[in-house]
Order: structure tokens, then sequence, then C-alpha cells
């Protein structure tokens, strides 16, 4: 069986979340279909709100603030991919496909380690577009 392909993504207007209808054509989709519970629904409804409030002209993110929005973004990838179980293929952005670890397959409350000394930033500076604004 083929997996249906989801990307977590952002366009003006949009729920976040984009389906892959053809070899490079996405199409968003609602929620509904999807059966999301209600807590993942309003951090998606947030993501997409700091996105849109966005306003290219009058409005730039910080360095700190656009890794902390691609970080959130990646959050929900993971987020949607563990909600959504092996019948998807989730990826963050149009790319990115979103494995995640034995452990956070179980469905047990993940109960997190004494953080590290030092935090890594969650994403590579490789990964950010050029320029300090989406």
């Amino acid at each position: 069986m083929k997996k249906e392909i989801l990307a977590v993504d952002l366009d003006w207007g949009s729920s976040g979340i984009w389906e892959l209808e053809s070899t490079d054509h996405w199409v968003g989709v609602g929620y509904d279909g999807l059966g999301l519970p209600d807590w993942l629904e309003s951090r998606f409804d947030f993501w997409t709100a700091w996105y849109n409030r966005h306003d290219p002209v009058s409005y730039r993110m910080d360095k700190e603030e656009v890794r902390l929005f691609y970080c959130y973004g990646m959050s929900l990838a993971l987020d949607l991919r563990r909600f959504l179980g092996e019948d998807y293929e989730v990826r963050y952005g149009r790319r990115m496909v979103i494995e995640l670890p034995p452990a956070a397959t179980d469905k047990q409350p993940f109960i997190p380690m004494k953080p590290r000394k030092s935090p890594r930033p969650c994403l590579d500076e490789k990964i950010l577009p050029a320029g300090d604004d989406l």
C-alpha cells in the first residue's frame, strides 16, 4: 500500500499541512480529514498565525525569531508524524522526511532526560534561508 505524503510547510492563509497530489503538485489540507486532536490543531493555528502576521515589507523577523519559527515547525512535523503513524509519510518542508526513533512510536508518555549543559540549536545554519527573513 502506498503511503500518503504530507508536508508541514506554510503559505499565506494555509493550515500548514500539505498533501502531495501528484509529482511536485501540493494541495493544502484542512484538519478535519486527518482527525487531529484539539491540542495539535491549536499548535498549528499558533504557527500559522505567527507566519501570517509576518509582513515582509513592514515586519522582519530577527535571526533568533527565524530560528524559533523553524524549530516550532519541525516540532509540529514530529508531532504530526507521531500522531498519524505508519500510514503516512510526513515531511518538514517539501523534502525533509520525518523519521521517528522507536521510543517515539510506542505512544507512551515521553519523559525527557535531564537537559544537557549546553543546548543545541534545532536547526543547522545551512537549512535557514539566505537573509534574516522568511
